[in-house]
């Protein structure tokens, strides 16, 4: 990013700010970002299965985490919701075997969703009700 564009983006955050605040949302930003993505000479999104573009969003996380992580030598906290929803069983794994550099990994599942052994990571498991969280 060039000093005029980071200029032109921390006006644009400062600007939003209050309405932000209010708002209990930010305005702007890289999650509020539209991506033109081609195969080849075509769009991609319109015709690209829900897998597919599931696939590509997870493919942007991680470049997200590898960017974070080698730019300020620090592992992120990442979050994903509902992120096996339209993957299958070859999928979820690449998933998991491309995901490194990150110091703490949160996913959350719809209830009874069994996507991989409970004891083949160091995990912890939590349930969500009535606003209480529990270990179980």
């Amino acid at each position: 990013i060039n000093s005029i564009n980071l200029t032109a983006i921390k006006k644009c955050l400062i600007d939003s700010y209050d309405k932000d605040i209010n708002k209990g949302s930010t305005s702007y930003g890289i999650h509020r970002d539209d991506f033109i993505i081609k195969n080849e000479n075509e769009y991609f999104v319109p015709y690209a299965s829900k897998g597919q573009l599931r696939m590509l969003a997870l493919l942007y996380r991680f470049a997200e985490i590898k960017y974070i992580s080698e730019e300020t030598g620090k592992k992120p906290f990442v979050l994903i919701d509902d992120v096996f929803l339209e993957l299958d069983k070859n999928r979820r794994q690449k998933f998991f075997d491309n995901l490194t550099d990150y110091s703490q990994l949160f996913l959350t599942f719809l209830p009874d969703e069994k996507y991989f052994d409970k004891n083949s990571f160091d995990t912890k498991y939590f349930t969500i009700s009535n606003g209480l969280i529990k270990e179980i």
